[in-house]
């Protein structure tokens, strides 16, 4: 079973960068298919957005429907 996930992203203005921990995390442990970015501001705050399409890695991917 393919399935998606968004992560939001913040700007970390101290480091200079987004923190992205959470997004590795779930990554490292998950059969990733693709990922989409969007940066956008929302409140004058820098946001970056991941979409993750990832498959369930208890499904036989013989059953699986794409």
């Amino acid at each position: 079973m393919t399935l998606v996930k968004t992560f939001t992203l913040r700007f970390n203005p101290e480091h200079m960068q987004f923190d992205d921990t959470v997004l590795g995390e779930f990554v490292r442990e998950h059969l990733v298919v693709s990922m989409k970015t969007e940066f956008f501001y929302f409140r004058e705050e820098p946001l970056w957005s991941v979409m993750v399409t990832y498959r369930d890695q208890h499904t036989p991917s013989h059953l699986e429907l794409v």
